[in-house]
């Protein structure tokens, strides 16, 4: 029998060409040990135990709220954030980006440090989200921001923005209920997922670009059924060792008729 080690390099050699279109992704999912699996809950429970915190980058002070997601640099916001920088030096590359769940909105807030677009729009559905978007917009005297509560797409304008950020919630569990702040980690059966990659391009403009993260503890089968309407490139792939999630990024534009 193969050891372990052996199964991982054979997954990757055979699938990594794979996830770059956003296929393939079920063979790093087996990859998941029971002890990374239990370590990976453990980081959910760490993260919920959370009743806020406070985040320093560059000129920001960003802070965070109880029932909200807490992101550190090894979390995939920051993910996010490395993979968009990484595929743009100069300023201004959007004119308005849409981010969708965004949490405290750090995300956008170190985009915009960056000054990757002129205008951002941050959604969420979770009260203490907006609360926590607002107070830090304020905080740092943001004028570029605008605010908008909302389950997904149900209160934007159509075809509005040239470039989408969601990081959602990566676990894809089989779990039916869910409430409190595991709206903001799990992801029952990947309906929120499948969700927003059945309605974002009514929002985008004309060639416009999603940015979505996805990673082995979410439903490969959800990338393959919208692989006929977008086009998945991979931008990046960071792996946890301790917890074995690995967790890519991808930008995706829709295919021509």
């Amino acid at each position: 029998m193969q050891n372990f080690d052996k199964q991982c390099e054979d997954a990757v050699n055979e699938a990594f060409s794979l996830i770059q279109t956003g296929l393939g992704w079920e063979n790093f999912h087996n990859l998941i040990t029971d002890q990374q699996n239990n370590q990976h809950q453990k980081h959910l429970e760490k993260i919920i135990q959370f009743s806020g915190a406070f985040f320093k980058y560059r000129n920001l002070v960003l802070e965070t709220f109880g029932n909200t997601y807490v992101p550190d640099i090894s979390s995939s916001s920051f993910t996010m954030i490395r993979a968009i920088l990484s595929m743009y030096e100069n300023f201004n590359a959007y004119h308005h980006i849409l981010e969708v769940g965004a949490g405290s909105g750090i995300v956008s807030m170190i985009l915009n440090e960056h000054k990757i677009a002129e205008k951002f729009t941050c959604t969420d559905i979770c009260d203490n989200a907006i609360h926590a978007i607002e107070k830090n917009i304020k905080s740092n005297k943001l004028d570029n921001f605008t605010v908008v509560q909302s389950d997904l797409f149900k209160n934007l304008r159509k075809h509005h923005y040239d470039a989408i950020i969601f990081n959602p919630p990566l676990w894809h569990k089989e779990i039916d209920t869910i409430s409190g702040a595991d709206m903001a980690l799990i992801d029952p059966h990947g309906v929120l997922f499948d969700k927003f990659l059945s309605q974002a391009g009514q929002y985008l403009l004309p060639n416009g670009t999603l940015f979505i993260a996805f990673s082995n503890l979410g439903k490969s089968s959800l990338m393959y059924k919208h692989q006929s309407k977008w086009n998945f490139k991979l931008i990046t792939v960071e792996f946890i060792a301790k917890t074995g999630v690995m967790k890519a990024i991808y930008s995706a534009q829709l295919k021509k008729a």
